[in-house]
């Protein structure tokens, strides 16, 4: 997760991509709400950097950014990641254990 993070919010230009990463990666662990506060922390981090260096009306460009990118690594860690390497360790099909985490999600 971490390495994902950093990749993507260092493509879409966020100061401070590893710093929020690595607080992505950690926090990854905790089912369900873990994505979330990465990613309000991450907002927090970011804008707590761009009013500490006076860049005020950079505030509202630097949040689509983290939201795009960090959305971008949690939809594909729920949905393709998270599968596979469930279904390799338990020697099943990736789309049965995605069918399986629906089924018991609802």
């Amino acid at each position: 997760m971490f390495a994902f993070c950093s990749i993507s919010l260092i493509i879409a230009g966020v100061k401070g991509a590893l710093v929020i990463a690595y607080f992505a990666g950690i926090v990854n662990i905790i089912p369900y709400i873990g994505p979330l506060i990465a990613v309000i922390t991450g907002y927090c981090i970011r804008v707590t950097a761009v009013v500490s260096d006076g860049y005020y009306g950079a505030i509202g460009t630097t949040m689509p950014g983290i939201l795009v990118a960090m959305s971008v690594v949690i939809l594909l860690d729920n949905f393709l990641y998270n599968p596979m390497i469930k279904g390799k360790s338990l020697k099943v099909h990736s789309v049965e254990i995605f069918l399986v985490m629906i089924a018991a999600g609802g």
